[in-house]
């Protein structure tokens, strides 16, 4: 009988766990002047958001060859080229 017992306190506590766990990783939780505050309390979450602490990519930089002539910056119009041809400058039939 003791260990019926036992064990059915051993799966209040783990839903409980569960519960708790679940709603603080979704932001839910009693108020802390809450009366049902305490039911949550001793529950503590880690890692909520799935992400695993001091996870870092390295991001390689790219360096040019310094041989390489950079393409002149122009802000004149007429340097861009033809004009572009859509078709709408045409007459319609």
């Amino acid at each position: 009988m003791k260990q019926t017992t036992a064990n059915k306190r051993l799966d209040f506590e783990i839903a409980r766990l569960k519960n708790c766990g679940e709603l603080m990783k979704q932001g839910i939780y009693f108020h802390p002047k809450s009366p049902y505050y305490k039911v949550c309390a001793d529950v503590v979450v880690t890692n909520p958001g799935g992400v695993i602490p001091q996870h870092v990519h390295s991001i390689p930089s790219i360096s040019r060859p310094s041989s390489t002539p950079e393409s002149p910056v122009s802000s004149r119009a007429e340097d861009l080229g033809a004009p572009l041809q859509t078709g709408l400058d045409q007459p319609s039939p």
